[in-house]
């Protein structure tokens, strides 16, 4: 959603159409089929005072904080061209403190397959245990597994010939072995 900002006259968009270009990255990015391509991107950023809404401005105050655009350049084949406005608080004075940033966002498909992992793989939010101390145990529990599922995932894609013993010890293999067929395509499918 746009906003206005600055001198409460103009909008965010309008303020990033006439600022300059501070310069060009080359981004590695992954498409929805975890697939890598290499984005080359065109860098804006400015500080600026962004306002709340009018029926808002009682209750919320103007925030001064930084917009990043970044605006993939020249042809993408079978991808969408990346158009990316961040809003931060964090301080960009450079263009590598902007590409520092940039670089956080384009992790966020990960956080979020770890998340659905956490969630939907684990079912955590189906837990019923009814003491704080419990659901922490057994949230660190899942944490520890939702990461391991994502770790073998991204292994996985990386190096999809990659023998089975360099991620899973004697133990773990053989429980693995001991499953029902269509149990152990669960787990190892999970993603």
């Amino acid at each position: 959603m746009d906003r206005v900002a600055g001198d409460g006259s103009t909008l965010i968009s309008k303020l990033l159409a006439q600022a300059l270009v501070k310069g060009h990255y080359c981004l590695q990015v992954t498409n929805k089929q975890g697939k890598p391509r290499e984005a080359k991107l065109e860098i804006k950023f400015l500080p600026l005072v962004v306002h709340p809404p009018e029926y808002k401005k009682r209750a919320y105050p103007e925030l001064t904080l930084t917009v990043i655009e970044a605006r993939e350049r020249g042809q993408v084949k079978n991808a969408e061209r990346i158009v990316w406005k961040l809003l931060t608080n964090l301080p960009v004075r450079s263009l590598r403190a902007a590409i520092e940033k940039l670089t956080w966002y384009a992790l966020r498909w990960k956080i979020e397959m770890f998340h659905k992992i956490l969630k939907s793989g684990c079912r955590a939010e189906e837990s019923r245990l009814r003491t704080a101390e419990r659901l922490v145990n057994l949230l660190a529990i899942f944490c520890i597994l939702s990461w391991r599922v994502f770790w073998v995932t991204m292994l996985y894609r990386a190096a999809p010939r990659l023998q089975a013993s360099v991620v899973f010890t004697p133990s773990e293999l053989r429980v693995l072995q001991s499953l029902q067929p269509n149990s152990l395509e669960r787990v190892v499918h999970f993603t």
